[in-house]
């Protein structure tokens, strides 16, 4: 059975990326300097951020959508995972939002609660295979047998 440094030094690329993924997640991004001098640095530092965060953004649906593919899926390109991702982390982010607001919870909790799905879904695909650790059979199956 491989032990948990070995399974780190198969993942290796997953698990930088998803130390990465949590440390911008805790920089405080509000309280970055802003360029004030030139208005092209300016905006090209905008939008360096506007990236960074979409991306961000868009990692728990990507993840997601990893993790409930199955092995025949013909969608193996960036071009097609991504707007997928995108889709279901919009998709997230307004189930919890929801849930939030109806619940009285802060924004701050809401958006931790994203920052920690996406941090299940990084270590779920640390410990299993794309496509192995979640199956969309067993979800429905589970939700008729409880709905």
């Amino acid at each position: 059975m491989p032990t948990i440094i070995d399974l780190l030094k198969s993942k290796r690329n997953l698990f930088f990326t998803s130390l990465l993924w949590i440390l911008l997640w805790t920089i405080p991004w509000g309280n970055l300097p802003t360029v004030q001098g030139n208005l092209y640095l300016a905006f090209f530092t905008d939008m360096i951020r506007l990236g960074i965060a979409l991306g961000m953004f868009s990692v728990p649906g990507v993840l997601l959508y990893l993790l409930l593919r199955s092995h025949n899926n013909t969608i193996r390109s960036w071009a097609g995972i991504v707007p997928i991702g995108f889709a279901l982390s919009v998709s997230m982010i307004a189930a919890i939002g929801l849930i939030g607001r109806l619940a009285g919870f802060s924004f701050s909790l809401v958006r931790s609660t994203f920052a920690l799905v996406g941090i299940v879904e990084l270590f779920l695909l640390c410990f299993f295979d794309s496509g192995i650790a979640i199956r969309k059979e067993r979800i429905l199956m589970l939700f008729l047998e409880y709905f």
